[in-house]
Parts: structure tokens; C-alpha cells; sequence
């Protein structure tokens, strides 16, 4: 039944989970923090940095910081489609806890149901059942994902060195606080470099080209396996200026992190942490982003903006 359905419907696509693209302008989604019916666009200052739960990291700058937030009062991401408009998701969302800086906070949000429009009711509960349906599962926590990756999630690499142990590996969970100095991870327990990342509280972040996704894919397997020698990568690699932290030479730019926080959101790991430095390498081009399947169909079928690489 699923090569009968793929024949008829979805001949030219490859049906995935999540699809890597690039984008040949701008982002075209937008997203809404609702707190006591009022709406904050945080569309860059809002990030998926745990699965199990679902939990997004919210930033609320100092100016935005009068708005009533409690434990009490209820939150939702409002994840539209600007151009044409059009409802993608509405997230419900519980308060899980809150990281306090001087000029604003991290709100961590847990998930707690979702509404999606992506497709027709049919065609959505059709593709679940076809191609998503799993154990442990369900539509319930199909939706979830494909509201949270209803909005592009850049992928950066993520570098560590001390000693004889290194580790190179993509991340797309994780992303900065522009114009306030801040960086935020989720990552996985199950990531070897995780306790000596936050042992030595430092690590390197750094922005990379599409060009290269065989690659930046290949590094995903380091996240629980043992890297190759340095010196046996597919590519050259340069010394971050302070921290000496292994560095793509392919890579845009980078920033050395100072890890400040963690704190235990479930599958992940948050990390906390500031620029203590930034390096531009190589002049900028496209990233590479993920989307939901659900999000690239609309793409596909309406926009040519979004390339999949």
C-alpha cells in the first residue's frame, strides 16, 4: 500500500522525516510567542533544544521583560507562513523553567499538545499512517515534530579538543541570541563529548556552507562513536584562536563558548554559554536547515525559495 501511495502521490518526492535545504533568500516562516493574548515575534530567538520532551528555548530581551510570565499563565508558539499567509502549527506549551541574564531570559517551554494545518486533515493522518506510524510513536508526538520543525533549524558543527580526545559533529538543535553574546545547545545524553564538554565548559561553534552536507552528515555518526585520528579527516581542519578546538577550514566563521549553564530537559542536555570570541574564515553562502516533510511538501508544491540539497 505505501509503494501505491508513493506512485500516486508522491512520485517525484523523497518521503523523509525531516529534509535538509537551503534557502536562496530569506526565511519565510514566522514565529509567535502568545503570552495572555499578546504576541511576541521570536522568530530568531527560539530553538528546539530537547525531543523527549519537546521542549523549545524561548529568549525574552530585558525590554520584553515586563510581560506577565508565571508558571501559572499559558504560553503557545504560533508558527505562521508569511508570504503567502498561512497557519502552519499552534503549540501549547507549560513553563519548565527559566534562566535569568541581566538583559533578558531564557524561557525552556515544554510541549504539551499542537495543532497543525499543513495539509488537509486526510492527506496528513494518511502520511503518518504510511510512512511515520512507529512504536512509541503516535500521532500525538508526529504533530509535535512537525509543528517544532515548521520553522528552518539551521545546522552548525560543534567542535571539542582536550588531550588525546577530540570530536567534530552537526547540530541543529542549538543557535545564538543575536546581538546579545549568548549561545544555546540541546544535545544529547547519548553524545560521547557531552561530560567533557561540560567538564572543560568550552566549546566551539561554527557556521558551515551546504556545499559540504556529505560531509557534515558523515560527522553526524561522531555523536556516539569514537571520531577518527585528526589528522584522518576527509578535509583540513584549523586551530580555534583560543581554545585550539579543531575548526572545519571550509567552515564561515566560528565562536568559542564559554559554558555557563546546564540543566537536564530529558533525551538532552541544555548548555548555556557566551562568545568569548568570533572568527570569520570564509566569506558566508548558503546553510544548510531542516525542515519537517509536511513543511518542504507545502514547498514544494508552492514556493521554489527552498532548495533540497
Amino acid at each position: 500500500m505505501r509503494r501505491i501511495l508513493k506512485k500516486l502521490f508522491y512520485k517525484n518526492v523523497s518521503v523523509v522525516e525531516y529534509s535538509g535545504i537551503t534557502i536562496r533568500d530569506t526565511i519565510q516562516e514566522k514565529v509567535y510567542l502568545k503570552i495572555n493574548n499578546q504576541l511576541i515575534d521570536v522568530s530568531a530567538y527560539h530553538w528546539v533544544l530537547c525531543l523527549q520532551p519537546l521542549i523549545f528555548g524561548v529568549w525574552i530581551s530585558k525590554q520584553d521583560g515586563n510581560r506577565d510570565i508565571s508558571i501559572n499563565k499559558p504560553f503557545s508558539l504560533l508558527f505562521r507562513e508569511s508570504n503567502p499567509s498561512k497557519k502552519l502549527a499552534d503549540v501549547s506549551l507549560s513553563l519548565f523553567n527559566i534562566i535569568e541574564e541581566q538583559n533578558g531570559k531564557l524561557l525552556l517551554l515544554k510541549a504539551e499538545k499542537s495543532k497543525i494545518w499543513h495539509t488537509t486533515v486526510f492527506e496528513t493522518i494518511l502520511l503518518y499512517l504510511f510512512f511515520y506510524r512507529k512504536p512509541g510513536f503516535n500521532f500525538k508526538k508526529f504533530k509535535l515534530y512537525v509543528s517544532a520543525f515548521s520553522y528552518p533549524r539551521q545546522v552548525r558543527m560543534v567542535s571539542f579538543q582536550n588531550k588525546d580526545y577530540y570530536n567534530i559533529f552537526p547540530m541543529d538543535l542549538a543557535g545564538p541570541v543575536a546581538g546579545a553574546n549568548y549561545y544555546v545547545f540541546g544535545l544529547r545524553h547519548t553524545s560521547k563529548a557531552l561530560k567533557e564538554i561540560i567538564n572543560e565548559k568550552k566549546l566551539v561553534v561554527s557556521e558551515v556552507p551546504s556545499d559540504y552536507k556529505k560531509i557534515i552528515y558523515e560527522l553526524g555518526s561522531h555523536h556516539s562513536s569514537t571520531p577518527p585520528p585528526l589528522n584522518q579527516l576527509p578535509f583540513q581542519a584549523i586551530l580555534s584562536k583560543h581554545f585550539c578546538f579543531p575548526v572545519p577550514k571550509w567552515a564561515e566563521k566560528y565562536n568559542e563558548i564559554r559554558i555557563v549553564h546546564t540543566m537536564n530537559l530529558g533525551s538532552h542536555m541544555m548548555l548555556w554559554g557566551q562568545s568569548e570570541n568570533e572568527e570569520i574564515i570564509n566569506p558566508q553562502k548558503s546553510n544548510l536547515y531542516h525542515i519537517h516533510f509536511l513543511l518542504s511538501l507545502i514547498k514544494k508544491r508552492a514556493s521554489p525559495d527552498y532548495i533540497e540539497v
